[in-house]
């Protein structure tokens, strides 16, 4: 009667065993399991490596929970697979962005050895992927670049989507990559949200965003609508495209940008109007002066050879001693005013 009780025990234990199996958790660096997961990847690996089979000098987090999981060390659970869990897009409404400032600006400042993949050119999205692997419980797992929104795999087809991963289907041309473009364009975000020193503001438009930004000497804005949340991202932060279509994001400076045609406007115009003025009304009033000059030649010769015609007509006069009559009083008269308008037009 005894064996009967003790089997269904055991078979409890069994049942127990394989749902905790199944059952994932990334280990917090206060647990015994994160400290000595910390501890093996800054000094333990690099002491003796030889103790960590399988693992390198480029393991992850979960790479060494793992390896103390499969080897009953420190009580470690098995932490969660790349895709195991639902993923959150990253962007300015990432929840667990609180986390990732304070790991940026004092976290790894004065903790550096609590988090040994990280270093000072790391992104936000990577502080981001750590924090989850380390089992921070504000900062969900970020989705994949090609993942949808609380998208997540179970364990148990975990090694089916991996070989079906490893062999995509060709995409449609529907579903083809957008334009990337530089010049505040939607779906676009940054690696890193603000610059050292700045703080997320709140504007009430991209327009404003980027002027504020520009106002900070930054290179990049990123403004997210429905907050109306403003970031100016470092000149060191890489664009990152499928983040949500709400956030607008792109380069400050753009030619395209009436903001870039307001700063020439107020900074380069007049000089340059004033400079334009200077040389184009001497050059103007020269132009004027050449085509009057010439049109007084042209006129002044015109009238020269109704002066040489009228004297040849009265010389031929004179000689033939013929009377120079009416008509040649005319004559007189007409070269008498031609030689007067002639000499006046000389003298211009």
């Amino acid at each position: 009667m005894d064996a009967l009780p003790r089997f269904v025990l055991i078979l409890a234990l069994v049942a127990r065993l394989a749902t905790a199996e199944k059952k994932c958790e990334n280990s917090g660096g206060d647990s015994e399991c994160g400290l000595q997961v910390v501890k093996a990847m800054v000094d333990g690996f690099a002491k003796h490596p030889e103790k960590f089979i399988g693992l390198t000098v480029h393991s992850s987090y979960s790479d060494f929970q793992a390896y103390f999981h499969n080897t009953g060390m420190h009580g470690c659970p098995r932490p969660c697979l790349p895709q195991e869990e639902k993923c959150v897009k990253f962007g300015p409404v990432y929840p667990g962005m609180k986390a990732v400032l304070w790991v940026r600006n004092d976290g790894m400042r004065n903790h550096p050895q609590w988090f040994p993949e990280l270093s000072s050119g790391s992104s936000d999205l990577e502080i981001a992927k750590v924090l989850y692997q380390h089992g921070n419980k504000e900062t969900p797992r970020v989705c994949q670049d090609d993942e949808e929104e609380g998208h997540f795999v179970p364990a148990e087809q975990w090694d089916a989507f991996k070989r079906k991963s490893a062999n995509p289907q060709p995409k449609q041309a529907a579903h083809l990559e957008k334009p990337f473009l530089n010049c505040g364009s939607h779906g676009i975000g940054f690696s890193v949200l603000d610059f050292e020193g700045h703080f997320p503001v709140t504007k009430p438009s991209s327009y404003a965003c980027r002027t504020h930004c520009a106002d900070e000497k930054a290179t990049y804005f990123n403004y997210y609508a429905p907050t109306q949340t403003c970031h100016c991202p470092p000149p060191t932060a890489k664009m990152v495209k499928e983040i949500v279509e709400e956030n607008i994001g792109g380069k400050v400076r753009c030619a395209s940008t009436e903001y870039i045609k307001k700063l020439e406007t107020s900074e380069h115009a007049e000089p340059a109007v004033y400079e334009a003025v200077a040389f184009a009304v001497p050059l103007l009033l020269m132009m004027v002066f050449m085509v009057a000059a010439v049109a007084a030649i042209s006129l002044s010769r015109k009238r020269c050879r109704q002066l040489q015609t009228l004297s040849e007509s009265g010389l031929v006069a004179a000689e033939t001693g013929e009377a120079v009559g009416e008509e040649g009083h005319e004559r007189i008269l007409m070269m008498g005013t031609l030689l007067h308008e002639t000499t006046s037009e000389m003298d211009f």
